[in-house]
């Protein structure tokens, strides 16, 4: 049994992505803002309220967009504003659809 407790922990923590939500929305709002993006299907705008709408965002979604964000933040800090478009698609599609 103390096996499994030891090992459960260090097998959920591979590829998974651990930013906060506070994280998470700072880096989408700081790459938005410094690579000129939107987000299809999503209403969050880089400015001044960006970090504010996207927690709210997150506390009104719940699980679901929490993780997106996590995602989307994790790629975003990745990727140069070059390769945002195309290497983080997929991770602001589902932003934008668990997240609106």
């Amino acid at each position: 049994m103390k096996l499994r407790a030891m090992i459960l922990p260090a097998a959920l923590g591979l590829g998974c992505v651990s930013l906060t939500p506070e994280q998470s929305c700072e880096a989408i709002c700081s790459e938005m803002a410094q690579c000129q993006l939107t987000i299809s299907g999503s209403s969050l705008a880089a400015g001044a309220n960006c970090t504010g709408d996207c927690l709210a965002k997150i506390e009104a979604q719940g699980a679901a967009c929490k993780s997106a964000a996590a995602y989307l933040g994790d790629c975003f800090q990745t990727y140069t504003c070059d390769g945002d478009g195309v290497g983080c698609s997929d991770q602001a599609g589902s932003f934008g659809s668990d997240c609106r």
